[in-house]
């Protein structure tokens, strides 16, 4: 069975490692492997993980803030590209305005300011009951 330290007499780091290479039976170069920490480089590896933690929570809540504001600036500009996008999309705009609405014996229809038809649909029952401007246009076409 294999031995799990050699040459542990030796003190000396250097001497040590001499002392393993005369006593081989050959060197392999560029060999990867684990190689366990001292507790004075875990504490070191500790120390700069919690340091490196503290530095990346600072910058990220730094971006975070920074991509707040962008989004405060970017806010009209993306409701306007909506409201852009839905009147191209429609090939229109909605606008309120007065309009004027004209009934015959059968239809209901609304026109804008510039006599433009924008509904028209049958009459309801309720709506049926003729006014006076009915029965004036009625007299003047007949």
């Amino acid at each position: 069975m294999a031995e799990k330290q050699i040459f542990e007499e030796i003190v000396n780091p250097e001497k040590r490692a001499q002392a393993i290479r005369d006593n081989c039976d050959e060197i392999i170069p560029n060999y990867s492997f684990m190689k366990k920490f001292s507790d004075e480089e875990m504490e070191e590896y500790k120390t700069e993980l919690s340091d490196n933690s503290v530095e990346l929570d600072t910058l990220k809540t730094e971006l975070d803030e920074m991509k707040k504001d962008y989004k405060e600036k970017m806010k009209p500009k993306s409701t306007r590209l909506k409201f852009l996008l839905k009147c191209l999309r429609e090939k229109a705009i909605a606008v309120t305005d007065e309009v004027y609405a004209l009934k015959s014996d059968t239809e209901y229809c609304i026109y804008n300011s510039e006599g433009e038809l924008l509904l028209s649909r049958s009459l309801k029952p309720s709506e049926k009951q003729k006014t006076l401007r009915m029965a004036l246009r009625e007299g003047t076409n007949g």
